[in-house]
């Protein structure tokens, strides 16, 4: 269609065309201004500053009115793609979603066409042709938006699989990096470089032939990655940049381009992620988002990797530990433990012979795909001094010692054996307990691996675990030491402690294991554990295990702890934490348990977990409807069977059944009663007695008749059997004293009977949810309010001009009929006088309403123009002259620029110098002075009003610009909007209004406005 117009050659359609172009550069301040008042208002830009909300928007006008002009002359226009490309980048970036850059342009369609009748050269031809540009722009965007988004998310996805499937942060790093080389088609170079103390370590990479990790690093602020890892800013250096220390680092690698980013994981730096190329001179703007995005979720995948690790690690260690009862059965566990968790190899334990003062090798463990003759020989015929070897400079430092490539340190004096059998990393980890040096822990790797700080903290923790381990070990040596002692134990112990012999049958049972099954301990001894503790789906196998290991010595559980159903005596189900050690000691088989019942550590962290959730769930801002539906789905299934909330109305009168959740589907639509009944606040228990009281109601395990009283009436009652209740609870919703609501939840026959615990988790949770429904009630009567005002302040401010303005014109023809008819009566003329008074009084209190509503609305309007400042105030001054000489005060300007032109709405500026000049005026003694000044700063002009009044009290200070607000309520004049008013014609502005002041010596009022464009 654009082609068309360019070939039709004629005179009248391309001066229309020519008109269009002229319009909008002419008016392109104004289009820009008034489109991003009605986007802020529209709440599309929340966050956003004006540079990035404006963003490509001007070059986008630009383009449209070149493409005008190349359209006039017959030519070509040129493409919009790049501006609308870039627009619609920005906006994914920022969360807008198609709909919001839909809404911008269909803004920026409004704001031209409200200025278009303005125009009298523009026509019918000129506003077709910027429909159609705008629409080509819009689709374009529309288009880039849609096409970036599906890129962005499949990439996404395979990031979010690479980091499911990576068990460890190189593994992570390895493949995320190829994922960032492979989602960007103009780069073929990608680089992970993590932060490992002060330096930037390589840990992955492609394409780069001279980097190689773990071996190279850099400083922070060294290269383009060391500055960016300093700066936390992202940076795009090409092979032509003004930093020659970039040039030589692109071209040392023979690099055309490279962006890096810095992963971030909150405040908390992680490293810095590189994308760069050989043959493209740049990276396109959709590349740079897509690798933003990415780093953004590999520095989340980065952390989670880095806690899973040293989880990893520490649960290992400490399952190793919790498994073994002396110190010679826990080091080769911890070696293996801590080299299998880390990915190590071989390893170690130098055990600290105190009398020699050396490092002599106790234990070792190898990985069964490696075998190491010579270099474990060698290490066992050697021992090291402090300082000497691996081992001895980790026991003279006290920290981690870590070696790159242990084949080219010369202070490695395995380091020919090492080569030999393929070792090539080494790590030293020096176990001190409690200030007491115990040994080193030394692990090996075949492959090259750098140092991370994760090691450093693991170790740490296993110190600390060891300690733990020692105190153990002493006590279960004193234990062993003295028998009547581990009796006393055993009777007192908190956990369950059971014996069994090898037919099965229980020769040990202490009275916390009483308290824990309900089995006296004479009931228990000589009957078979089995049929006591064991749940009956269990059995065969716990009978063929004792058989299996009585015949061949296997064992499964022995010396491990373990977490496993058990049964009581009435039939209930729990959870234990077992370790099953062989106490037979050279006898007859024996075997003690040490059983501790987990089931309320189980339900803490249940609780702690649906806590977590509940308050996660419950800060999306939802209205009540959303809120109520949020909340039963919260509690079903994961605390109750069915959940049903109802809402106080009124004194006597409550909604039930506001939300409803069953869980299961078919059951709930079943059940559900309408949404809408209206049922009395009668006597009662459950339900009514809550919302009367605000105390929560509990019935534990309900029979048929409790569940009757607990009913309101006979549906009611036949609804809970329905249901299958045999626990409920009633929970109120309450904010500061008032009822709000309630919360019924019901269990099931087959479930957990609620008890206290479950009342205080339920009060703890909907006491959040009661202040979340509480702020939304809230929300909604704020708005409703400020809708209400705005109304009734247009009403007003309409009924109140009307007989108004009959008053003004009626004084008026009074005033002429007067000197048509030679009246002078002094009288009647101050009387017409004190009308045309009162009436500009009103008139200007009617101003000022409006003005505040529209300030808080953020709605007040701007009209925008160049304006000179000598005129400005030469027009204030001269306003304001008449009654300074009448109050027998002097008024004067003092050093205004001559041809200052500053950017604003000129009544606004006069208004405010009025306002200001004004409350000067009212304040300053006969005989006294009030000076405006003028004075040109980098890019504003700043006015100054000073005068000789009494000054302001400090406490008075923060409050001068609030609204109604008066400093001597008995004697100013007026409601008090005036500064309130002036502060938000200047903040319109972009400016800021501000006062100093001290007592006894006046006071002086600063505002700034920003010059006009060049």
């Amino acid at each position: 269609m654009r082609g068309s117009q360019a070939q039709t050659g004629e005179e009248g359609g391309r001066a229309e065309t020519s008109a269009l172009a002229r319009f909008i550069r002419r008016e392109r301040e104004r289009i820009l201004a008034a489109w991003e008042a009605e986007v802020r208002a529209r709440g599309l830009a929340e966050g956003m500053d004006q540079p990035a909300l404006r963003d490509d928007v001007p070059a986008l006008l630009e383009r449209m009115a070149t493409t005008a002009e190349a359209l006039t002359a017959g030519r070509t226009p040129p493409p919009v793609e790049r501006e609308t490309a870039l627009h619609a980048w920005q906006r994914m970036r920022h969360g807008y979603d198609l709909q919001d850059l839909h809404a911008e342009y269909a803004l920026l369609r409004q704001g031209v066409l409200r200025l278009a009748p303005d125009e009298p050269a523009l026509t019918p031809a000129d506003l077709a042709l910027f429909h159609e540009l705008l629409d080509d722009a819009e689709g374009v965007a529309m288009t880039q938006y849609a096409v970036t988004r599906h890129r962005v998310l499949m990439v996404l996805d395979r990031l979010a699989a690479v980091a499911l499937g990576s068990e460890s942060v190189d593994a992570l790093v390895r493949d995320g990096v190829g994922l960032l080389r492979e989602a960007s088609p103009h780069a073929d170079a990608a680089a992970i470089l993590l932060l490992e103390g002060e330096r930037l370590q390589l840990r992955a990479g492609v394409g780069l032939p001279r980097a190689e990790p773990p071996r190279f690093s850099l400083a922070l602020g060294e290269g383009v990655a060391g500055a960016v890892a300093a700066q936390r800013a992202p940076r795009l250096v090409t092979a032509d940049s003004a930093d020659p220390a970039f040039r030589e680092a692109l071209r040392r690698e023979g690099l055309r381009v490279c962006y890096a980013v810095p992963i971030l994981h909150g405040e908390e730096l992680l490293g810095v992620a590189t994308l760069a190329s050989r043959g493209n001179p740049e990276l396109p703007e959709e590349d740079q988002l897509v690798f933003r995005l990415m780093v953004d979720r590999i520095a989340l995948a980065i952390d989670h990797a880095q806690h899973r690790e040293r989880e990893r690690a520490s649960h290992a260690a400490a399952r190793a530990l919790a498994a073994c009862s002396t110190w010679t059965e826990a080091i080769p566990a911890l070696l293996s433990a801590l080299g299998e968790s880390f990915g190590w190899e071989a390893g170690g334990y130098w055990q600290l012979d105190a009398r020699a003062e050396v490092l002599r090798l106790e234990a070792t463990w190898e990985a069964p795909s490696l075998h190491l003759p010579v270099f474990g020989e060698l290490s066992r015929r050697l021992a090291f001094r402090r300082g000497e070897g691996l081992p001895g400079r980790a026991w003279r430092s006290g920290r981690v010692e870590w070696i790159t490539d242990v084949t080219q340190d010369p202070e490695f004096p395995r380091a020919a054996a090492a080569h030999a059998e393929g070792l090539r990393s080494a790590i030293a980890l020096p176990l001190v307990v409690e200030g007491r040096m115990l040994g080193v822990l030394e692990f090996f790797s075949r492959a090259l691996r750098s140092a991370t700080s994760d090691i450093i903290q693991v170790n740490a923790g296993v110190a600390r675990q060891l300690g733990e381990f020692l105190r153990r070990v002493e006590a279960q040596e004193a234990v062993r030491r003295s028998e009547a002692h581990k009796s006393a134990i055993v009777e007192l112990a908190p956990d369950c402690i059971v014996s069994m012999d090898g037919q099965g049958r229980v020769a040990g049972w202490n009275p916390a294991a009483e308290r824990t099954f309900g089995w006296t301990q004479q009931e228990a001894l000589g009957a078979v554990l089995a049929d006591l503790i064991i749940p009956p789906h269990l059995r065969d196998a716990h009978h063929r295990g004792l058989a299996r290991y009585l015949a061949t010595g296997e064992e499964r559980y022995l010396n491990r702890r373990v977490v496993l159903p058990a049964v009581t005596k009435d039939g209930r189900e729990l959870p234990v934490e077992l370790t099953i050690t062989n106490a037979s000691a050279g006898g007859p088989p024996l075997f003690t348990g040490h059983l501790r019942d987990i089931s309320e550590r189980q339900r803490l962290e249940e609780h702690l977990r649906f806590k977590a959730s509940a308050a996660e769930l419950l800060q999306a801002p939802l209205d009540q409807p959303g809120i109520l539906q949020t909340l039963v789905r919260l509690l079903v299934p994961a605390q109750a069977e069915w959940c049903a909330v109802a809402m106080r109305e009124g004194p006597e009168s409550y909604r039930d059944f506001v939300a409803f959740a069953h869980a299961d589907h078919a059951r709930e639509q079943q059940l559900k009663p309408p949404a809408t009944a209206l049922l009395p606040l009668g006597p009662g228990e459950g339900l009514p007695a809550v919302l009367r009281t605000g105390r929560p109601v509990l019935g534990a395990e309900l029979t048929p008749a409790q569940l009757a009283a607990l009913a309101r009436d006979a549906s009611h009652l036949r609804l809970l059997e329905a249901l299958g209740t045999r626990s409920l609870m009633v929970v109120p919703l309450a904010v500061r004293g008032e009822t709000l609501g309630a919360v019924t939840l019901g269990r099931g026959a087959g479930a957990r009977p609620f008890d206290e615990r479950d009342r205080a988790v339920m009060e703890d949770v909907l006491g959040k949810a009661s202040l979340v429904l509480e702020n939304a009630r809230l929300l909604e009567t704020e708005q409703r309010a400020v809708r209400t005002r705005e109304n009734i302040l247009g009403i007003v401010s309409h009924d109140l001009r009307n007989p108004l303005s009959v008053i003004t014109m009626s004084a008026s023809a009074i005033s002429r009929r007067f000197e048509a008819r030679g009246v002078t009566d002094p009288s009647s003329r101050r009387n017409l006088e004190a009308i045309h008074r009162a009436s500009s009084r009103m008139e200007h209190l009617i101003r000022d309403l409006l003005d505040m509503a529209a300030i808080q609305a953020g709605r007040l309007t701007m009209d925008l123009a160049p304006h000179d400042v000598a005129e400005l105030v030469s027009e204030a001054v001269q306003f304001h002259e008449a009654l300074a000489l009448d109050q027998g005060v002097k008024l004067r300007c003092a050093g205004v620029p001559d041809g200052l032109l500053i950017s604003c709405d000129r009544e606004r500026i006069l208004q405010v110098l009025s306002n200001v000049l004004g409350n000067a005026l009212k304040f300053t003694p006969a005989g006294g002075l009030i000076t405006l000044a003028v004075q040109a700063e980098p890019g504003v002009a700043r006015f100054s009003v000073t005068d000789e009044g009494p000054g302001i009290p400090p406490e008075n200070l923060t409050r001068i610009f609030d609204p109604y607000w008066r400093a001597e309520p008995q004697r100013a004049r007026g409601v008090g909007l005036g500064l309130f008013i002036s502060r938000g014609i200047i903040q319109g502005h972009q400016g800021r209004i501000w006062v100093e002041s001290r007592l006894g010596q006046g006071s002086t009022f600063h505002f700034t406005v920003p010059l006009a464009s060049p």
